[in-house]
């Protein structure tokens, strides 16, 4: 992309609370793949083709014994690790009060707390868990949850205070056309097999 619009970037990696607020404070143009919600509407501006498509599930231990079905009242009481700042969907966002909500930065410290069974369940997108537990060596500790909670896609997004707002038009001129020609959904399966 960078080659074809001929412009230079620079990537910097923070917790997702922080990258909101680096974008809220326009210190940066762009995130990369970040999940739409109103909150965050209101500081970055969304690209109109999604990068990915995520399927958020939820992970518990297999001891936990949870039969999960859908029903929020499953979740009562449990204690569940979320990314600080993050977005779950409309689910977890209308149920968490119902449950005691941990807040992390990081999708490893998630998967930490589970280990040690200091949370009963943890939420996260089936492309990024189990990269992090196999860094982790947590493979098979985990089950992962059907239904999922949410599939939510990824965006581009512009903070609002960018000074290279017409970057946003281009972005998605360049997704749509290759949304068109099918080299997108290529992409998609290179890096998300499923």
């Amino acid at each position: 992309m960078s080659g074809e619009l001929n412009f230079t970037y620079e990537v910097n990696f923070y917790p997702l609370s922080r990258a909101v607020d680096v974008m809220a404070r326009g210190k940066a143009d762009g995130l990369i793949g970040v999940y739409y919600s109103d909150k965050r509407a209101e500081v970055m501006d969304y690209g109109a083709v999604p990068i990915y498509q995520d399927e958020i599930r939820l992970f518990s231990k297999p001891t936990l014994e949870l039969e999960w079905d859908g029903d929020q009242k499953q979740l009562h009481n449990k204690r569940i690790a979320l990314i600080r700042g993050g977005f779950y969907g409309p689910f977890l966002n209308k149920y968490k009060h119902n449950m005691e909500v941990i807040e992390v930065n990081s999708v490893s410290q998630q998967f930490k707390l589970l280990e040690k069974g200091r949370i009963d369940v943890t939420a996260n997108n089936i492309r990024t868990a189990p990269v992090t537990m196999s860094v982790l060596q947590f493979e098979g500790k985990f089950i992962s949850h059907l239904p999922a909670l949410n599939i939510m896609p990824g965006y581009f997004a512009f903070s609002k205070r960018s000074k290279n707002k017409d970057m946003l038009k281009k972005f998605d001129q360049f997704m749509l056309e290759l949304a068109k020609t099918g080299e997108l959904k290529a992409l998609q399966q290179r890096f998300n097999p499923q």
